[in-house]
């Protein structure tokens, strides 16, 4: 259910049938760094004409539940670690580097691995680009009570929730997949 689930979110399954593997390869390289560059335009356009209102400017979109509030995190998520810009730099630089690495076995070979990490890189890189550009991240989507974010925040929490569940699942299958081995090992003898 869960696979044919995450299989109707990526609708290039013929991709995993028809290529070759040099061609995948450069096809997921492709599609990876375009969905990456594509999250990070969307995130710096919003991001520009969001820093061109004042800040604390709120324009509520459904009541006061959802609305677009301009706000400066000097920190990371829900504003931890406040004014360490040289560690989120560096964090930003090295954690989508890192995934890339561990993770270009199921990058290269499956596309929902594939798109789940071009989130999560899309979403740093696109905070990254506000620390070198601003010296802080702009947030501005505010929800309810929950604290505000932006674009990249929302790339990367749906990116590492898909790659979670990605593995969690995989993880379930590669066990299911044991069992009946080793119930036709039991048939055999």
């Amino acid at each position: 259910m869960t696979e044919n689930f995450l299989d109707l979110l990526v609708p290039l399954y013929f991709f995993k049938i028809i290529m070759s593997e040099k061609t995948k390869n450069k096809f997921s390289i492709f599609i990876f760094t375009t969905i990456t560059f594509f999250i990070v335009i969307l995130d710096y356009y919003v991001k520009s004409a969001i820093e061109a209102k004042p800040l604390y400017y709120n324009y509520p979109l459904v009541g006061k539940f959802i609305s677009i509030f301009h706000l400066r995190n000097f920190g990371g998520a829900f504003s931890i670690l406040q004014n360490q810009k040289l560690f989120f730099i560096l964090m930003g630089i090295l954690i989508p580097i890192l995934l890339f690495i561990f993770m270009r076995k199921y990058i290269f070979s499956d596309m929902k691995y594939l798109i789940s990490c071009a989130f999560i890189s899309g979403g740093a890189f696109g905070n990254l680009l506000d620390r070198f550009l601003y010296g802080y991240v702009v947030d501005y989507i505010a929800v309810g009570t929950f604290p505000v974010f932006n674009i990249s925040d929302s790339f990367i929490t749906v990116g590492a929730v898909c790659l979670g569940l990605l593995l969690l699942f995989e993880k379930d299958k590669k066990e299911d997949n044991k069992k009946e081995n080793i119930e036709d090992l039991k048939c055999t003898e």
